[in-house]
């Protein structure tokens, strides 16, 4: 199904990425970070790192399921795609996940680069979210319900709000390396293979920005 495509199309890109496992270390895209022993244990490190990624899957898997809801929710409950709800559901979700994360970071960061970094996904992303919602009422739409994701953005966020400097910086920029790109994977997958125009042109125009902010987290890693 889509979903399952997708997901394929984020693994086989992470893998290209990806080297060989060591011990002691955590691998991220084109990147290797180093889990330091002044700030944390290796195996922790890597403990937290597992458990950071069963909160987004399990997010996401929540928003997915969720989408169903949402179709029949709408008075028109053809007008739009899966494909394009799982997009608009996944969208909001990662905006607000961007959002509350950048503003933690701002804080909590101890490279300025970090939380230069970090203002940006803020900024921009309420940007994002102000034109996805403009342009949903436009169309008459509302997005796929996300009360339910409360408790998955408050473990992720919890677990984030435990660290500062060094540590709190390793861990925000391996997960930004994984969000942005599984949300590169995602616009690519609406621009592809969605059905609204309106959406498509949205993810398109978008895509730009999103492929910015990859190059950005990129070069966060690799100055690390």
């Amino acid at each position: 199904d889509t979903w399952s495509l997708l997901a394929g199309i984020t693994r086989r890109r992470t893998a290209q990425r990806v080297g060989q496992r060591d011990e002691g270390q955590i691998f991220v895209r084109r990147r290797v970070i180093p889990a330091r022993s002044d700030h944390v244990s290796a195996a922790n490190a890597k403990k937290r790192y597992i458990m950071k990624h069963k909160i987004l899957a399990m997010a996401t898997v929540m928003c997915v399921a969720l989408t169903g809801a949402a179709i029949a929710q709408t008075s028109e409950p053809d007008r739009l795609a899966p494909v394009d709800y799982a997009f608009i559901g996944q969208t909001n979700l990662g905006n607000h996940f961007q959002i509350d994360s950048g503003k933690l970071s701002e804080t909590r960061a101890g490279s300025a680069a970090v939380r230069d970094y970090a203002t940006l996904m803020d900024t921009s992303h309420v940007q994002v979210e102000d034109n996805l919602m403009a342009l949903l009422h436009k169309m008459n739409v509302q997005p796929p319900p996300t009360s339910l994701l409360s408790g998955a953005y408050k473990s992720l966020t919890g677990i984030m709000a435990r660290e500062h400097g060094a540590a709190f910086d390793r861990d925000y920029v391996n997960s930004q390396l994984d969000y942005q790109n599984a949300n590169d994977a995602l616009y690519r997958w609406e621009i592809q293979n969605g059905s609204n125009a309106t959406l498509k042109a949205f993810a398109r125009e978008t895509l730009p920005t999103i492929d910015d902010h990859m190059r950005r987290v990129e070069a966060l890693a690799a100055s690390a």
